[in-house]
């Protein structure tokens, strides 16, 4: 990613967090101004989705232990009465699982979306390269092409190039070299020759 969009993700992600943590805590104070009779631990978690939807994962996880750490020390101050202490802990573990959870999934769908959308984008791009490739080889294969007897070079407009550019500029295709079994014969009867001619000598 060049810099540019990478600054701008960064600068999105950090005004999400900004208004994810502002929202809770206009969130918290209402906790704290109506105490437990309108029992607000569910709007707890309106900050902590923004917060992972626009800033990520870890800024919503962060949110999350926030949220639970508020609605902890409010519920301890003005919350309800438990008849044992252990109703009290297990409605802690619920809501931060609560919290925790909805920062995770949120956080992973937007992942996925920009995933899904990323490989689109990509796809589409793999078609109009095809496009382009597929018009091209029409183009190429209704026309002639001028071919140096000597050399085997192409002409390519005002230039001679080789075979293996012609490919590479036109079609994208990268060549490799190996040797047939007719010049490895040519080769090697050449090379057998030379021997013998040395042997003789």
């Amino acid at each position: 990613m060049a810099p540019g969009p990478r600054i701008a993700t960064g600068i999105v992600k950090l005004a999400g967090f900004i208004l994810g943590l502002a929202l809770l805590g206009v969130v918290a104070v209402s906790d704290h101004l109506t105490r437990y009779e309108l029992g607000l631990s569910t709007y707890y978690l309106l900050p902590v989705v923004a917060t992972a939807w626009f800033g990520g994962r870890w800024a919503g996880i962060g949110t999350a232990l926030v949220a639970g750490l508020l609605w902890v020390y409010i519920d301890y101050q003005f919350g309800s009465h438990y008849t044992s202490e252990s109703y009290r802990y297990w409605r802690i573990f619920m809501i931060f699982g609560r919290f925790l959870g909805g920062a995770l999934i949120i956080s992973q769908l937007r992942i996925s979306l920009e995933l899904a959308k990323r490989l689109a984008e990509e796809k589409e791009q793999a078609l109009r390269d095809l496009e382009s490739a597929t018009a091209k080889l029409r183009e190429l294969q209704g026309s002639f092409q001028t071919v140096c007897s000597w050399t085997k070079k192409i002409k390519d407009g005002d230039e001679w190039i080789t075979l293996e550019e012609y490919l590479r500029r036109h079609l994208k295709i990268e060549v490799t070299h190996g040797i047939s079994p007719e010049g490895r014969d040519r080769f090697w009867g050449k090379t057998n020759l030379n021997a013998g001619t040395t042997s003789e000598k």
